[in-house]
């Protein structure tokens, strides 16, 4: 699996956001293929459990400084996986880069206002662990976010053991679902939606990025999705819903629609996205 998004910046290299290894669905099988079944609006049609792709897991302890910023690593502390494009991976040395907690450089106000004009760092930083030996210890570590070069040089660190936890599913109720969201009656349209669960609460997104496999640029899922039966007669099929294949065979003036599930959703990494839009004030 894989999914090519921006992330470090390494010494001689200009200053770019880091990026968090996405998650990944899994199928849970829970639907069975191919077998015609009914449902109402509110219904859920198929579900894939959202894992986390992997993490390093601390073995023993560390502390470590950058100028003014300080962390300490314990035994059992997650370091979050982060993407490293291959010239940023030369650079510093290895492409094994896992990162603790974020630390806010000013108040989130400043940032609003001002944003980083004048600061040596970025809004957020974190210190980032490298090994560079692959042998199972973090041998340097960086802070990552900062933007004066001489602070971004990997620093020497006593080796700290670590193992790899990976596709573990943190909460059982961490979901994508598929979901039969509406029926228009006097257009015959059935509606479906597509939702992201965290410990079994939906939440808010533009789009859903996911890598599909063998295929290039990422796709984009928008959560909703509708048959046009006035130009697409049933049955309709919705052929690319992060790699499931449904079918609507048909639907009756109840609104109680056919459906038939004969692709499960592909295991690959995905990213929910949420447009931010920053206002710029102008006083006068």
């Amino acid at each position: 699996m894989s999914l090519a998004l921006a992330t470090l910046h390494g010494p001689g290299v200009a200053a770019q956001d880091l990026v968090s290894l996405p998650e990944t669905v899994l199928p849970d099988g829970k639907r069975p293929l191919n077998q015609t079944f009914s449902g109402m609006p509110g219904d859920l049609l198929m579900s894939g459990r959202i894992v986390r792709t992997e993490a390093a897991i601390a073995d023993g302890s560390a502390t470590v400084s950058v100028d003014r910023f300080s962390d300490s690593i314990a035994p059992g502390n997650d370091l979050t996986s982060v993407l490293v494009p291959p010239a940023i991976a030369t650079k510093i040395g290895t492409d094994r880069v896992f990162c603790g907690r974020d630390q806010r450089t000013r108040s989130a106000f400043t940032s609003m206002m001002i944003g980083g004009l004048g600061s040596k760092f970025k809004e957020i930083v974190r210190f980032c662990f490298l090994d560079v030996d692959r042998d199972a210890k973090f041998d340097h570590y960086m802070l990552a976010g900062a933007k004066d070069k001489l602070l971004q040089v990997p620093r020497d660190l006593e080796p700290l053991a670590y193992h790899m936890d990976r596709l573990t599913q943190l909460h059982p109720d961490d979901e994508v679902r598929l979901r039969y969201r509406k029926f228009v009656p006097s257009k015959n349209k059935v509606e479906l939606e597509v939702e992201v669960v965290r410990e079994g609460k939906k939440t808010s997104f533009d789009y859903i990025l996911w890598s599909k496999p063998a295929v290039d640029p990422l796709q984009k899922l928008y959560s909703r999705m509708y048959t046009e039966p006035a130009k697409i007669p049933y049955p309709v099929m919705f052929d690319d819903v992060i790699g499931a294949e449904i079918k609507v065979l048909d639907v009756k003036p109840t609104g109680e629609a056919t459906f038939r599930l004969t692709r499960d959703f592909t295991p690959t990494l995905m990213r929910p996205e949420t447009v931010q839009v920053r206002y710029i004030y102008i006083y006068y």
